[in-house]
């Protein structure tokens, strides 16, 4: 029965993290996590969505050992059920794409923070997105970058098993 906890769910994606996160800066991935499924958003080279249902907490998908989750934030609560969340997560599909992923400008962090809003009305912390926030203002900087980086492709070969279909409560991720 509503309401329903909502938590952001943060990974550390290099060891520097250990420690730039004194500074209050650091490279994560998020994900929330709502009704005991985690949604993030992904790049891939397809112009379908780039939003998975994963396992909460699992970094495995993540593809490499240098991530790991560091926490789990409670962002609020929601009345919305799972049908409702199944929808908005569609809809938001449509808009983060695969194709549409940019490391700096359209990240994980990006889908995270505007998925939170919709679901309790409350933003992510600034120090989760701060890196890319900082180099959206510095262009010359992510211009520096390889283009793979900042428009990365999964390690994972069998993208089908993690994208969200509406169809189903929860993919598969074994």
């Amino acid at each position: 029965m509503p309401p329903y906890s909502v938590f952001l769910n943060v990974y550390d994606m290099h060891w520097t993290n250990e420690y730039t996160s004194k500074l209050g800066v650091g490279i994560y991935h998020s994900a929330v996590e709502v009704h005991g499924r985690e949604f993030a958003f992904i790049g891939h080279e397809l112009t379908s969505s780039g939003l998975v249902d994963l396992e909460p907490k699992g970094c495995s998908f993540l593809g490499s050992e240098s991530f790991k989750f560091r926490e789990s934030i409670y962002l609020g609560e929601t009345d919305l059920t799972e049908e409702d969340i199944n929808a908005i997560i569609q809809d938001l599909g449509v808009h983060f794409t695969g194709l549409s992923y940019h490391l700096v400008t359209r990240n994980c962090n990006h889908f995270s923070s505007e998925f939170s809003k919709l679901l309790c009305g409350k933003d992510i912390p600034a120090w989760v997105n701060r890196i890319a926030n900082i180099g959206s203002r510095l262009p010359w900087v992510y211009n520096c970058l390889p283009k793979d980086w900042l428009t990365p492709e999964p390690e994972e070969p069998d993208m089908a098993s993690y994208m969200f279909h509406p169809e189903q409560h929860r993919n598969n991720i074994n």
